[in-house]
């Protein structure tokens, strides 16, 4: 604002409703709430050019393994699917 610029948030804001909008309602999708959210979370981290998404994956990866085994502590799945997940 002090060099001029508008700030623009209606805008972004717009834009962001728009992009939604366009990726949650084209022709024959139908989304819940909860994978709607999935989806748009994924979307976001592959956004941001970093390694969130990789980061996101390897931490969902981490407690799908702590949900599926632990109840079987000795239980070792497969290597590859470990490589797959990890």
């Amino acid at each position: 604002m002090a060099a001029g610029l508008p700030v623009a948030t209606g805008v972004v804001e717009s834009a962001c409703g728009s992009v939604v909008k366009h990726r949650m309602e084209g022709e024959g999708k139908r989304w819940s709430l909860d994978g709607a959210e999935a989806i748009l979370t994924l979307r976001s981290l592959k956004k941001s050019h970093d390694n969130d998404l990789r980061k996101y994956w390897r931490f969902h990866a981490q407690q799908e393994r702590e949900r599926r085994y632990a109840q079987r502590p000795n239980y070792q799945p497969l290597a590859e699917e470990w490589r797959r997940a990890a």
